[in-house]
C-alpha cells in the first residue's frame, strides 16, 4: 500500500471513530458552557436550612415534624441568645412580646437558662430585666437572693427596697420585701460582728436608716454602734424620735446618757428647739432681719422656705435657676435664692442658697437642711430640747 493510501484510510478512520464519539463527549460541555454563562439570579429566595422546618419540605409539603407556630421555634433560641451574652435582646424580646406570645412561658425559660451560666452573667439578666419592670417581686427576690450569696447585701437590700416602692402595684404578699430585708440584714450584721469589721457594719446600718427613716430598730442599733465607735454626738443624732418608742424609748435613753457625758457641752452654742407634732424646729433669721420657723431635717439636702414667706420679706427667687431638692418625701425640683446670711443663734452661713419648693405638707415656714448643718458639728438633742451647734 502506498503512502497516499495509507493517510487516506487513517484519516477515514478518524471520522468514523469522531462520529461515535461526538454525542459523549458534547453533551458535558454544552452543561459546563451553561453552568458558567447563566449566573443565579440574585433575587432568587435562599435555599432553606434544614432547621427551617416551617417552611415546609423540598417537596413544598408540610413536615409531620412542624411546629404548631413560628413562636416556638423562636422560643428555642432564647437560651442561645442568653448563653451567647445578648442579654438585652433576650429580655427585650421577651418583655415587647415581638417573638413570643407568652410572656410568662419566655420569662420562666429565662430564669431556668440562669442555672446554665457564671453568676455575674445571671445578675446581668436579672438587673436588666428589673430595670425595665421594677415592680416584678420574683425577678427581684431572685437578684437579691444572688447578691446576698456573692456577698453584696447592701446592694441586695436596695434592691429590696425597690420592690417595697413598687408593692402597691402587686397583688402578692406585700409584706415580703420588708421580711427579706430584715433576714438579709440580720445575717448581714451577724457575719460583720464575727468579723469586727465596724465600717462595713456601720455603712450597712446607715443604708437601712436611710431607706427606712421610721424604723426604731434599726435606729437603735445603729446608735448603739455609733456609741461603740465614739461617734456620741452622731449616736444622739441617730437615737432622733425613738425616745417615745414602746420597745426602744427605755434603752435609748440609756445610750443617751452615755453618750452625752462624753461631749464637751461648752464647745457648742445650744438654740430652743420647738416642737412641731412629732418634728422639731428652730427659729433662723434671713440675712440676719427676717425670722422664720425652720424644721431641722438632715435628711434634707438644701434649706428650704416657701415662696409665700419669701415673698413677704421681700425676697425673690431666681425662676431660671432650679435646684434638685431631697427631702423625706423624695426629690424635686426648686427654685432658688441666694441670701447674704442664714443664722440660727449666733451662728451664721454666708452666701447661702435657699430652695423655694412648695412644702403645704409642713406646719414650718421650711426646712433647715444639710448645706446649712454641714457647716458645723450639730447635736439634735431632743432630751434637752436643744440644736447644738459648733463650728467646723
Amino acid at each position: 500500500m502506498t503512502g497516499m493510501s495509507r493517510i487516506l484510510v487513517i484519516f477515514g478512520m478518524g471520522l468514523v471513530v469522531g462520529w461515535f464519539l461526538y454525542p459523549v463527549i458534547n453533551e458535558p460541555l454544552s452543561q459546563t458552557a451553561s453552568t458558567v454563562v447563566t449566573p443565579p439570579s440574585e433575587s432568587a429566595p435562599p435555599t432553606p436550612s434544614v432547621a427551617t422546618t416551617e417552611q415546609g419540605n423540598s417537596d413544598g409539603e408540610a413536615s409531620d415534624n412542624e411546629p404548631e407556630s413560628q413562636s416556638t421555634v423562636e422560643l428555642l433560641s432564647l437560651p442561645q441568645q442568653i448563653l451567647i451574652g445578648d442579654y438585652h435582646q433576650a429580655v427585650s424580646d421577651c418583655l415587647t412580646e415581638i417573638q413570643y406570645q407568652e410572656k410568662e412561658l419566655c420569662r420562666q425559660q429565662i430564669l431556668e437558662t440562669l442555672t446554665l451560666i457564671d453568676s455575674k452573667s445571671v445578675r446581668k439578666v436579672l438587673e436588666i430585666w428589673l430595670e425595665q419592670v421594677p415592680q416584678d417581686m420574683e425577678i427581684g427576690f431572685h437578684l437579691a437572693k444572688v447578691l446576698h450569696s456573692d456577698g453584696e447585701s447592701e446592694q441586695a437590700i436596695r434592691v429590696l427596697h425597690g420592690l417595697e416602692a413598687h408593692r402597691q402595684e402587686v397583688s402578692s404578699d406585700t409584706n415580703r420585701p420588708r421580711e427579706e430585708v430584715e433576714r438579709i440584714a440580720k445575717i448581714a450584721m451577724t457575719e460583720l460582728v464575727a468579723q469586727k469589721d465596724a465600717r462595713r457594719l456601720l455603712r450597712l446600718s446607715l443604708l437601712l436608716i436611710g431607706l427606712d427613716p421610721d424604723n426604731a430598730a434599726w435606729r437603735y442599733k445603729l446608735a448603739k454602734l455609733q456609741n461603740d465607735l465614739k461617734q456620741y454626738a452622731n449616736a444622739i443624732n441617730t437615737m432622733g424620735q425613738i425616745f417615745d418608742d414602746p420597745d426602744y424609748g427605755e434603752p435609748a435613753e440609756a445610750l443617751y446618757e452615755n453618750a452625752i457625758r462624753q461631749i464637751d457641752l461648752s464647745q457648742f452654742e445650744g438654740i430652743a428647739l420647738l416642737p412641731v407634732g412629732s418634728s422639731a424646729a428652730i427659729v433662723a433669721m434671713l440675712n440676719e432681719e427676717h425670722a422664720v420657723r425652720l424644721l431641722v431635717d438632715p435628711r434634707a439636702s438644701f434649706t428650704s422656705v416657701k415662696p409665700a414667706v419669701l415673698a413677704q420679706h421681700g425676697l425673690s427667687v431666681d425662676a431660671d435657676e432650679t435646684v434638685s431638692v431631697t427631702t423625706a418625701n423624695g426629690p424635686i425640683q426648686s427654685a432658688v435664692v441666694v441670701l447674704d446670711a442664714l443664722s440660727a443663734g449666733g451662728q451664721a452661713v454666708r452666701n447661702i442658697e435657699i430652695a423655694a419648693p412648695p412644702l403645704e405638707d409642713i406646719d414650718a415656714d421650711g426646712l433647715l437642711g444639710i448645706n446649712f448643718l454641714e457647716n458645723f458639728r450639730f447635736i439634735i438633742d431632743r432630751n434637752q430640747g436643744l440644736l447644738l451647734l459648733s463650728p467646723r
